[in-house]
C-alpha cells in the first residue's frame, strides 16, 4: 500500500556554475607641457607612457593651455602596472626637449561589486616637461668706405669704430687700398631694435685731415619663429669718410 518515488537525473548531477567577472576600468594619466621663449600651440609636442616591457601603451599631444591628453589605458585585470611617461623628440628649429622621463603606477583593485577600480600613484610627482625655444644668433657686417685726396691710399691706413647708444665700442675696422672699409662682425643672441654710430678714429699722420661726421645705423633684429635670427641693416645714407692729404709747405 505505498507509493515509492525514483528520480532519474537525466542529464547527470545538477551543478549550477556561476562567473564573476568586473567590469574594465580605464584610467587617463594627466601631464603638462611648459615651453619658454614661444608661444605654445596646441598638438606642437607629441608624448608617450610605456609599460615595462616597453610597450606603448598610451600616447597624446599637449593643448595650446599646455594640458596633455593621454589617450586612455583600459585594464580588464587586477594588479599593479608600472610606466614610463616620457615626451618623443621632434625636429622643431630651436627647441630644447625634455629628456626627464617620470614614473607612474597604476593599481587595479576589485570592489566586490563588480566593478574593477584604478588608482594613478604618480612617483616622482607631478608630470611636467619643459621646453625652451632659442634662435640662433646672427651677425652684420656693416660696410662703409674711405675716400683720400691728394694721397695714394693705403691698406690699414685708416682706422674706424662703431659705438652703440651707451657709447661702448661693438666693432673696428679698416679700410682696404680700394678704399673698403672692413668691420668686425657684430653678433645678437636677441631680437630688438640696436642703434648705432659710426666714425672714423681721429689718428696722428702728417698732413691728413680727418673726418669728423659720424653716421647713425639701425639694426633691426628679428626671430623668425623657426629658431633664426634675422639682422637687417639701415643706414640714414652711404657711410662714406672722406680725407684729404695737404703738404706742409
Amino acid at each position: 500500500g505505498n507509493l515509492v518515488a525514483e528520480v532519474n537525473k537525466v542529464d547527470g548531477d545538477i551543478v549550477f556554475t556561476n562567473r564573476y567577472n568586473a567590469k574594465e576600468t580605464s584610467v587617463s594619466i594627466e601631464a603638462k607641457k611648459k615651453l619658454e621663449g614661444k608661444k605654445l600651440e596646441a598638438d606642437m609636442f607629441r608624448f608617450e607612457i610605456v609599460d615595462k616591457s616597453g610597450n606603448v601603451v598610451s600616447e597624446g599631444k599637449n593643448d595650446k593651455e599646455g594640458n596633455i591628453k593621454f589617450s586612455p589605458i583600459n585594464y580588464t585585470k587586477v594588479g599593479t602596472y608600472n610606466y614610463k611617461v616620457r615626451e618623443v623628440k621632434g625636429n622643431l628649429e630651436g627647441i630644447s626637449y625634455d629628456d626627464h622621463v617620470f614614473g607612474v603606477q597604476v593599481i587595479v583593485t576589485d570592489d566586490g561589486k563588480g566593478n574593477l577600480v584604478a588608482e594613478v600613484n604618480k612617483v616622482d610627482g607631478d608630470i611636467v616637461f619643459t621646453n625652451k625655444y632659442n634662435a640662433k644668433e646672427t651677425s652684420v657686417s656693416i660696410e662703409a668706405e674711405k675716400n683720400l685726396i691728394g694721397k695714394e691710399l693705403k691698406a690699414d691706413m685708416f682706422k674706424f669704430e662703431i659705438v652703440d647708444e651707451s657709447g661702448n665700442v661693438v666693432s673696428e675696422g679698416k679700410n682696404d687700398k680700394d678704399g673698403k672699409i672692413i668691420f668686425n662682425e657684430i653678433k645678437y643672441t636677441e631680437a630688438g631694435t640696436y642703434n648705432y654710430k659710426v666714425r672714423e678714429v681721429k689718428g696722428n699722420l702728417e698732413g691728413i685731415s680727418y673726418d669728423t661726421k659720424t653716421f647713425n645705423v639701425k639694426v633691426i633684429v628679428t626671430d623668425d619663429g623657426e629658431g633664426n635670427l634675422l639682422a637687417k641693416v639701415e643706414k640714414d645714407q652711404d657711410i662714406v669718410f672722406n680725407n684729404e692729404y695737404n703738404a706742409k709747405a
